[in-house]
């Protein structure tokens, strides 16, 4: 495994800073459309980018979706309002959550047998603590980090 030569240091800090005003929509109705989420979400303040996320094979919805916002600041009303409300969109509650970038590894060895270490379960209500969830899945393992 090599890097990619054509990134520079600039483009990764640029990258970082891009990923401060983004957020993670969860739980999405699959007829959601970007153009609803833009409708949505804009009150808040200007969107760079919405994205719903979608099967490539099949072009549907896979429930939810990424929204950068231009202004960083604006995260934290959205998520106030997560916290006081909830977000209902298409007659369904979402789950709205800072958007946490996926950390490049290297990959395995060639015949080498890959181990998943990180899951993601949907679904989950705002108010859950983190205890439950720790009882249940220290069972299949030891658990290096639980982020709600």
């Amino acid at each position: 495994w090599t890097p990619c030569p054509y990134i520079t240091a600039d483009k990764m800090a640029e990258g970082a800073q891009d990923e401060k005003g983004k957020l993670f929509i969860g739980g999405l109705n699959r007829n959601t459309r970007e153009s609803t989420l833009t409708e949505y979400f804009e009150v808040y303040g200007k969107l760079d980018k919405v994205e719903v996320k979608r099967d490539p094979s099949t072009s549907e919805s896979k429930g939810f979706a990424f929204i950068t916002y231009s202004d960083p600041s604006v995260v934290l009303n959205v998520l106030e309002d997560q916290d006081k409300d909830g977000h209902f969109i298409d007659n369904k509650r979402v789950d709205v959550k800072k958007a946490v970038p996926m950390k490049s590894s290297r990959p395995p060895p060639q015949g080498s047998y890959f181990k998943t270490k990180k899951i993601f379960v949907g679904g989950v209500p705002p108010e859950m603590e983190k205890k439950p969830l720790e009882e249940y899945f220290s069972q299949f393992g030891e658990i290096e980090e639980l982020a709600l």
